[in-house]
């Protein structure tokens, strides 16, 4: 294969590790690997159990697997520095079952994630809860 794009999947799998190494396997080398997973681990909510999450990562955690896995990794940054601070309110009121308010979900993405891709870019992706990353099969 010529890339692999991942959005919200390394997360679910338990072993995580060997699924980045079959990535690399079905890779040509130079190919390239984009990662999207959910960061920071002190944010992980009951929302993360509902829907399956085994993880959320650290920088360096995610660097590390995708190097063992054979990658060499180009780029990896924090995304959503303001999905911080709204992670972190709704582990302290949201709901303990995992809920998501639909009517605030449609605020955050329409409102609030614009100024969030915004500061990002600013910011140069020091913090925020997701992270992504681009590797190259070595």
């Amino acid at each position: 294969m010529d890339g692999v794009f991942s959005l919200n999947v390394l997360e679910h799998i338990e072993d995580d590790a060997a699924a980045l190494r079959e990535i690399s396997r079905v890779l040509r080398a130079g190919a390239s690997l984009m990662i999207y997973v959910p960061a920071l681990p002190s944010l992980f909510t009951a929302m993360d159990e509902k829907v399956g999450h085994v993880r959320r990562y650290r920088r360096q955690e995610l660097r590390r697997k995708l190097e063992a896995a054979g990658f060499r990794v180009t780029n990896i940054r924090h995304v959503d520095l303001l999905g911080v601070p709204a992670t972190l309110a709704y582990r302290i009121v949201g709901s303990r079952s995992g809920d998501l308010n639909r009517a605030a979900v449609t605020a955050y993405d329409r409102l609030v994630f614009p100024l969030s891709r915004l500061l990002d870019r600013s910011l140069g992706g020091v913090i925020g809860k997701n992270l992504l990353a681009r590797a190259v099969k070595s």
